[in-house]
């Protein structure tokens, strides 16, 4: 163990009335940390799941079926496939309109 946790343990110890505030404080801010630990775990896995889906797709399209694109790869990608989308309906919706 070392020599400034002992320190800190004789500290408390020594001032009882305020290790124990201290140690009910440290608990409650473990406990947020700990909420929070899980939230952020939530929406790592959901954004993991997400962006799996979009990665198949990604493989798919460029025949790297080995390869995961880093995610500013990915989003160039989504984006690029958006704006094929909208020129391929205006091209329609002219071509219906003449």
């Amino acid at each position: 163990m070392s020599d400034r946790l002992e320190e800190t343990k004789k500290w408390v110890n020594g001032n009882n009335e305020l290790g124990v505030k201290t140690a009910k404080r440290l608990i409650s801010e473990l406990e947020e940390c700990r909420a929070e630990n899980k939230e952020l775990w939530a929406v790592f896995n959901l954004q993991a799941t997400r962006t799996k889906k979009a990665e198949h797709l990604w493989q798919q399209a460029t025949g790297k079926h080995d390869t995961l694109p880093d995610l500013g790869v990915l989003m160039d990608w989504l984006m690029g496939e958006i704006k094929q989308l909208e020129q391929l309906i205006n091209d329609w919706l002219e071509d219906k309109d003449e």
